[in-house]
């Protein structure tokens, strides 16, 4: 089969008379786009021509098939070649940029230039099929999507919404995405039936997204809610595409069944298939179970019990029912289903089945042996050793899941070292790694202490120019994981250059996560900072340059992994070890808040948030003014918020964001407020509450607790000081106080836990990070 394969690879292809696109790799090329086409040309009757033609102009087309596509358009043979150099660019930059040169409207502003417009099928065509980046997706595709969604056919702005958010999606470009489906709730479209298809194929196109996150999830919340309000179907392929969504919510999915079930939707077996990914996932096992049951009940699938045995299995939380399921398994006497269920569709499971019927099979195989181990190693009560006795008495050669379960079964026991070991041997079978795979030796190797061999190993397999080996596409998610791993070994500088370099490495982009990380890190950096070494990197910054603050883009990749070498080293024997946390020209803390302050200044309502005011003031800088002095202060200042120097700000461009996949959580806000505090910048804690309080993000007890805290470090003031004042009850901390108290309500921390929070900030500050990882851990 292989050697079929591989010939095929090889056979001629027709030649290419009219589309224009060079072989790319397969992320640049929107196979989804194709697949809209196909149920455009279905759905849309009227203007079948026009997706005819861009899904001929997509393809390998004949020349005979591409002249009767625009015959049917009314594209002359003339006006194509006229054309043709727009169809033959590469990619939308270039596409555009010859546009601009010829005088047609590429960005909102030419409207009142008076340019020519663009042919609707060349501009449906560069925008379904051009955009081979995150800067092609935030750049040139924005402009043109709002240059011409006014002007469009009402019948065309629901495709051009579609291509936009499939292309944005791809890229887990979250904001922009926000944006665009605030846009598309208030545009009109020309019939019910074409509302309902745009909703329908959105909602699959966010699900495209390579590494879903829970604001996706918010936003197909949004759009089901608002279906549901216009009284708008789902299709059946939406539920299996967002049940499919490995990451999508065990409420979303229960929404989703009985959405189905209200509808009547008959649920075929890849639903079922589905919902029982998802229910096991999740720990659901009741549910689980009954719609295994309803996969065995399926005649003649064998492929698929084999697989919803396997998602079971591994769904199970002990040894004793990973062991009694591979029993009943096998077993002989387990109850056939009953003659003639092949000719009934599929119906939704019984409620009340609590334990699966299972189909019989004859023997267990090495993926339901690898879910048992996937068992086994989550058991913590199982100790190291057994689980690799366990490993070694697997039958048949171990996969390379097998391998990556493992792996993290010894990292869940934190057995670095035996991690670093097994992780050798498994690049030693020359069994070809997967993503799970990678990361999961890249971990091993860090958390053993050997951050060079992580970053080696990364090289490669994640790098693109690999001779002879297919690249591993790195996914956020898995570099999130690493960048924590590195903070975990306390090197925060590493975390500073991943981020900057992530992009131009791996071709990845920063989430909400990642910019939590990436705040921690500081937090880190600070403290190993109080050194000698620490001191003097910072001594030397007074008489050096700093360099601009580069959010990746910029910079050669050669140039890049230097960098990261550079601070871990190429020998395997020995890393380098952590100097200094200088961060872009500056202390990592003032670089880690400019990058806050710059996703924060980015975003829609940037140009709003220069009017917040702070609900409160200090009567001191930092904590330790007064013992300076001696003088407290009897006048409270509110706070003025002065940016950096260097932060870039974009109000008239809110789109264009230096970190377009950072959506702010009022989780990045309680890393901020921890970093302000700590750096004695506790007079900003009131403005960025403030700030939260406007982008409508709630502040959970512990960042309320957090900011009272600190805040109470620079305005509370001595007793007799109180008094003379006009008591505590006038202070700017009882005032902040209040403040919350009108906007949360009963919801404002408790006195209780803001004690608790200064006891936790008094360790941060003395602490290390063993610190970090007892506040991640409680967070």
């Amino acid at each position: 089969m292989r050697n079929i394969v591989r010939l095929a690879r090889h056979v001629p292809r027709p030649a290419r008379y009219f589309s224009s696109t060079a072989r790319l790799h397969d992320s640049s090329r929107p196979l989804r786009s194709v697949r809209y086409l196909d149920l455009l040309r279905r759905e849309q009757p009227t203007y079948e021509p026009l997706w005819h033609l861009l899904h001929c102009l997509s393809k390998s087309t004949h020349k005979n098939d591409m002249s009767l596509a625009l015959a049917r358009q009314r594209v002359s043979v003339d006006e194509y070649r006229r054309w043709k150099p727009i169809i033959y660019e590469s990619d939308i930059l270039l596409a555009v940029n010859l546009l601009d040169t010829w005088a047609f409207k590429v960005r909102p502003s030419d409207q009142q230039n008076d340019k020519k417009e663009i042919p609707l099928w060349v501009l449906l065509y560069t925008i379904a099929f051009k955009v081979r980046t995150p800067p092609h997706a935030l750049g040139p595709l924005l402009y043109l999507f709002h240059a011409y969604i006014d002007t469009a056919p009402p019948p065309t702005r629901g495709p051009l919404f579609v291509f936009t958010m499939l292309h944005l999606a791809r890229f887990n470009l979250i904001k922009p995405m926000n944006a665009l489906v605030d846009l598309f709730l208030t545009t009109p479209f020309p019939t019910r039936k074409e509302e309902e298809l745009y909703f329908n194929l959105i909602l699959q196109s966010i699900s495209a997204k390579p590494t879903p996150m829970q604001e996706n999830a918010e936003l197909v919340v949004r759009l089901l809610s608002t279906m549901q309000g216009r009284h708008l179907k789902l299709r059946g392929d939406t539920y299996e595409t967002l049940l499919n969504d490995r990451f999508v919510t065990l409420e979303l999915t229960k929404y989703l069944q009985s959405r189905m079930s209200r509808q009547g939707v008959v649920q075929t077996k890849e639903h079922l298939e589905a919902f029982l990914r998802v229910f096991a996932r999740d720990g659901a096992i009741h549910d689980a179970g009954r719609y295994l049951g309803a996969v065995h009940a399926l005649q003649g699938k064998d492929d698929l019990r084999r697989r919803a045995n396997t998602q079971y299995l591994a769904a199970l939380e002990d040894r004793a029912s990973a062991f009694k399921f591979l029993h009943d398994l096998s077993a002989k006497n387990v109850p056939a289903p009953s003659e003639g269920s092949d000719n009934q569709p599929p119906s939704p499971p019984v409620k009340s089945l609590h334990k699966p019927v299972l189909h019989r099979q004859h023997s267990v195989d090495i993926y339901d042996m690898t879910s048992l181990l996937n068992v086994i190693s989550k058991d913590l009560t199982v100790s190291y050793s057994r689980l690799l006795n366990t490993f070694s008495k697997l039958p048949g050669r171990p996969s390379i899941v097998t391998w990556t379960v493992l792996l993290r079964g010894l990292l869940l026991r934190k057995r670095f070292i035996i991690a670093e070991r097994h992780t050798h041997k498994m690049i030693n079978t020359g069994l070809p790694l997967d993503k799970e795979a990678l990361y999961v030796g890249v971990l091993s190797f860090i958390r053993a202490e050997k951050p060079q061999l992580g970053v080696w190993l990364l090289e490669r397999y994640a790098r693109e120019d690999i001779p002879g080996r297919k690249k591993v596409k790195m996914q956020i998610s898995a570099m999130n994981e690493i960048m924590s791993a590195f903070n975990k070994i306390q090197r925060p500088d590493v975390v500073f250059r991943l981020w900057d370099n992530m992009a131009v490495l791996y071709d990845i982009h920063p989430n909400s996560t990642t910019l939590d990380i990436v705040l921690q890190a500081a937090r880190i950096a600070m403290r190993m900072d109080m050194s000698v070494s620490g001191a003097l990197a910072e001594f030397k910054l007074y008489f050096s340059r700093r360099p601009p603050l580069d959010s990746g883009g910029s910079k050669k990749r050669d140039d890049a992994i230097k960098e990261i070498y550079g601070l871990v080293g190429k020998d395997p024997r020995e890393a380098k070890v952590y100097k200094h946390g200088i961060w872009n020209g500056q202390v990592g803390t003032d670089t880690a808040r400019e990058v806050f302050l710059r996703v924060l200044f980015s975003s829609p309502h940037s140009a709003e948030l220069w009017d917040v005011k702070s609900p409160a003031g200090a009567v001191r800088k930092s904590i330790n003014e007064d013992q300076a002095f001696l003088l407290p202060s009897m006048k409270p200042s509110l706070y003025k918020f002065i940016p950096p120097p260097s932060l870039i700000l974009s109000p008239s461009l809110p789109l264009v964001s230096a970190y377009p996949g950072v959506q702010l959580t009022s989780h990045n806000f309680h890393q901020y407020i921890l970093l302000l505090g700590l750096i004695e910048h506790s007079a900003e804690i009131p403005l960025a509450l403030a700030w939260m309080r406007y982008l409508g993000l709630k502040p959970k007890e512990e960042t309320q607790a957090a900011a009272l805290a600190f805040f109470g470090e620079v305005s509370l003031q001595p007793p007799l000081v109180e008094a003379l004042a006009g008591g505590p009850e006038k202070g700017e901390y009882a005032r902040l106080r209040r403040w919350l108290e009108a906007w949360l309500g009963e919801e404002v921390a408790r006195d209780e836990e803001v004690g608790r929070w200064r006891r936790v900030v008094d360790r941060l500050r003395r602490g290390g990070v063993e610190e970090e990882e007892e506040l991640r851990k409680r967070m």
